[in-house]
């Protein structure tokens, strides 16, 4: 056999071709995108328990099943929701499959703050939990495409956001709700807990 160059190298696998590649502003978006969607769903998962009662009393819903349906429908939507957002990401990409339930979680949440009636805000809780799908969507994009390295400390970091919306969320539900820091008003006090807790999502 004749050699007529030098022998081609070894392809490389995946994770050392992300490696040689390196970490760049692609992954510092997606650090951002994954943690806002961790957030959100975070929010969602621990704003729900402190907002129905006091939601429900104010509105003259105290009934334990206007509660378990508030959160039924939420969870429904997001279990619905998810697959929904994963088959829109592979259609139309992974960036408007993560921005757009965001935006309506935002939205359906800031509206939610002036709900005149009990229905009213567990329709806008229920639409609102179209996010809580969203944050799959960018996580697997990070750990796929992240070079392994830093892989690890990229998923600690959306962790650490995660555990620090549940802290923020225990927070305000003290400070307006537990400390009648409203004046002791019940309405304006779970209005401020849902304002103050959606608005970094804004």
């Amino acid at each position: 056999m004749f050699s007529f160059g030098k022998k081609a190298p070894a392809p490389l696998s995946i994770d050392e071709e992300l490696d040689r590649i390196g970490a760049g502003r692609f992954h510092v978006f997606t650090l951002v995108a994954c943690s806002l969607t961790s957030a959100s769903q975070s929010i969602i998962l621990n704003l729900l328990p402190l907002l129905q009662p006091c939601a429900g009393y104010a509105l003259g819903r105290t009934a334990p099943a206007d509660a378990a349906s508030t959160s039924t429908a939420a969870f429904v939507v997001a279990c619905v929701a998810a697959p929904l957002i994963a088959l829109a990401s592979d259609a139309y990409g992974r960036r408007p499959a993560t921005l757009a339930p965001a935006l309506v979680l935002a939205a359906a949440f800031g509206v939610a703050v002036t709900a005149p009636t009990y229905i009213s805000l567990s329709v806008l809780i229920a639409i609102g939990s179209v996010g809580m799908g969203a944050p799959m969507v960018p996580l697997c994009l990070a750990a796929e495409l992240c070079p392994p390295k830093s892989r690890g400390a990229l998923l600690n970091v959306i962790n650490w956001v995660w555990s620090a919306a549940t802290v923020l969320v225990i927070g305000m539900g003290w400070l307006f709700v537990g400390s009648g820091a409203v004046g002791g008003d019940v309405d304006l006090g779970w209005r401020a807990l849902l304002a103050t807790s959606t608005a970094p999502l804004a």
